[in-house]
């Protein structure tokens, strides 16, 4: 899969992508619901997971644009 090396993803990704995956297991395994993964993964947002979000999909804008 390809990753835009954003500012905001390299500065970010080694905090938020852990947390992320930790929760996608604990989901697939039933710890958790599909409720309170989104619950947490929203949370995450606040904590830098926005930015990654929204400079990636700048980045993509500006090369599928061409």
């Amino acid at each position: 899969v390809p990753v835009f090396q954003t500012a905001a993803y390299v500065e970010k990704q080694a905090q938020i992508f852990p947390k992320i995956e930790s929760l996608l297991a604990e989901c697939v395994i039933g710890k958790i619901s599909t409720d309170e993964f989104f619950k947490q993964y929203n949370a995450l947002k606040t904590q830098g997971l926005k930015d990654i979000l929204d400079q990636g999909q700048a980045a993509y804008a500006k090369v599928s644009a061409k």
